[in-house]
């Protein structure tokens, strides 16, 4: 989900100020003391003149994140789809290049089989040697849409830093980072902006 506010914190008659985090599977807080709240155990969440609210196994936690406070509780409340968090939204075009895994693949919209550009080309990768096609794949996205490079989790064959690379030296900017499934993780590329 991502987001992230540098405030204070209240739990368990302690206080301090430190980063509270909301994560995809948790809300995070690192200060004087870590907290760590699974969202599946959270049974309530209010925001009350800027402070966040959070009851969870019989606890509560209380969070000053500011008048971001009701994005907070809407967040917690409402977590983004997969589809959401890749930017698919009615009427954004996308194609699929590579091999992505059957569960993605199975989420996707229909994808456009034409060779006109596309809002979103996913890229499944898997070895770093796959990641030269980046370059050609470019001129598939539209001035103002974004590549996905997919790769496989927690393998040598491909590491973040060799899809960081590739896109990085074709002139992209990475914009986002999204766990796609248990399997594989997705990093957005972007073309830089006014170059």
């Amino acid at each position: 989900m991502g987001r992230l506010a540098v405030c204070s914190a209240r739990f368990a008659g302690q206080a301090s100020e430190g980063r509270t985090m909301l994560e995809s599977k948790e809300l995070l807080f690192r200060g004087d003391f870590r907290l760590s709240i699974p969202l599946s155990t959270i049974t309530a969440v209010a925001a009350d003149d800027g402070v966040l609210k959070v009851a969870f196994d019989g606890k509560t936690a209380e969070f000053d994140v500011g008048k971001a406070a009701p994005k907070w509780v809407e967040a917690i409340l409402h977590p983004p789809t997969l589809l959401e968090k890749l930017g698919l939204k009615p009427n954004v075009t996308c194609a699929v290049a590579g091999t992505l895994p059957d569960d993605l693949l199975a989420d996707l919209p229909p994808r456009t089989e034409s060779d006109a550009p596309v809002d979103l080309l996913f890229f499944g990768a898997n070895a770093v040697a796959e990641l030269k096609q980046v370059a050609a794949l470019i001129p598939r996205v539209t001035p103002r849409g974004a590549l996905w490079v997919v790769y496989p989790k927690k393998m040598q064959a491909i590491r973040e830093l060799d899809v960081l690379e590739a896109g990085r030296t074709e002139g992209l900017v990475d914009t986002k980072v999204v766990s796609v499934s248990s399997t594989h993780t997705g990093l957005r590329f972007t073309r830089r902006r006014g170059v």
